[in-house]
């Protein structure tokens, strides 16, 4: 539990900033990339996407993480780099 204004700020630039990265990194850098080569691709986007909104569960609704996770994924393979799904995980989470 975030006491001090201090840690607010820093708990605020985790959330914001480090978990949309490391998150992007892990499901649009490594797992779906690597599913797809693996088994059908649709079954690696849908997979990548259950298992995101899985991990949200306790921040809201599955379907809404669920959807973000799609759109994610559509953007990474649209411009094939990971700069454009952080950013916009970055700012629908702000």
């Amino acid at each position: 539990m975030a006491v001090t204004w201090g840690h607010r700020l820093a708990l605020g630039l985790i959330t914001i900033l480090l978990a949309p990265v490391a998150e992007e990194v892990l499901f649009r850098g490594i797992l779906y990339p690597g599913l797809s080569s693996q088994v059908f691709p649709r079954l690696a986007l849908w997979g990548t996407a259950i298992l995101f909104a899985a991990i949200h569960l306790q921040s809201g609704d599955f379907y809404t993480a669920a959807a973000l996770a799609l759109m994610l994924a559509w953007l990474y393979d649209r411009v094939d780099n990971l700069v454009a799904p952080i950013t916009a995980h970055a700012l629908l989470r702000s």
